[in-house]
């Protein structure tokens, strides 16, 4: 039953989902394209058109499935989701599948946009152009310090705390249309999002102690231990070699 009524939530909201879809990938060739120039001013506005396209898409997917469920549950045509011969935790279920499952598809569209445009990002910053090199040299550099499982467990908290948005907009939607929050209309859907919010935070944030460059300085940075003694490097860049490391003496300060 669940996978017949994830059928039909594919086909109420493919149209939606394309059409998302489909003006992010506009907004990245355009992106990409004013970026290439290298024009100052214009290059500008093309990086921020790919951020705004690349960080945006997965939420406004999960945005748009969460008004359709309330919308298709709530709203004026929920009495037609209600008169099903299926129970509500079946349909509930069935739509935060969909939500879930749409939300991986997204994110695996962005990280494709992201490859493709990558080449014309690394030409202004001066990197390395293939975007496979550069997630390897990152991923072997943090393998050198970080055991392997931890960093597979970093990748899967961060791909959780993606997938926990359309649990809390769903939840919120759920309780905020229940009486007697109902009556507060829209600022029932803001207060219960908001608690939602806050709790998952406290949650999930107990998790980043344990991930690589979670636990770091408040300046930013990590550190690894090397002869007894500690070094740092800057998050988002690969730690230093290890011949570095190894060539460094205990005493010595970076």
């Amino acid at each position: 039953m669940i996978t017949t009524l994830m059928k039909h939530e594919w086909l109420r909201t493919r149209g939606l989902l394309g059409t998302i879809t489909g003006a992010a990938l506009l907004l990245v060739i355009a992106g990409t394209a004013l970026t290439a120039t290298g024009w100052p001013g214009i290059s500008v506005i093309g990086v921020l058109m790919l951020v705004a396209a690349l960080g945006g898409l997965v939420p406004a997917l999960q945005i748009a499935l969460t008004i359709h469920y309330w919308q298709s549950s709530f709203g004026r045509t929920g009495y037609f989701t209600q008169s099903l011969p299926v129970r509500g935790t079946t349909i509930f279920t069935a739509k935060l599948l969909w939500a879930l499952l749409i939300s991986l598809a997204g994110l695996i569209v962005v990280l494709g946009m992201l490859c493709a445009a990558w080449p014309v990002l690394a030409g202004q910053l001066g990197t390395e152009r293939n975007p496979f090199t550069v997630i390897s040299q990152l991923w072997s550099g943090y393998a050198e310090v970080v055991p392997v499982p931890l960093l597979v467990a970093a990748v899967g908290l961060f791909v959780g705390m993606i997938l926990i948005w359309p649990i809390q907009y769903f939840f919120a939607a759920s309780v905020g249309s229940e009486a007697p929050l109902n009556r507060l209309g829209l600022g029932a859907r803001c207060s219960s999002s908001s608690a939602c919010t806050w709790s998952c935070r406290s949650s999930s944030s107990s998790g980043w102690p344990f991930c690589p460059g979670g636990s770091g300085s408040p300046t930013g940075s990590s550190a690894w231990s090397a002869g007894g003694s500690s070094r740092s490097w800057p998050l988002g860049t690969p730690p230093p070699p290890t011949s570095c490391r190894s060539a460094s003496s205990p005493r010595s300060s970076w």
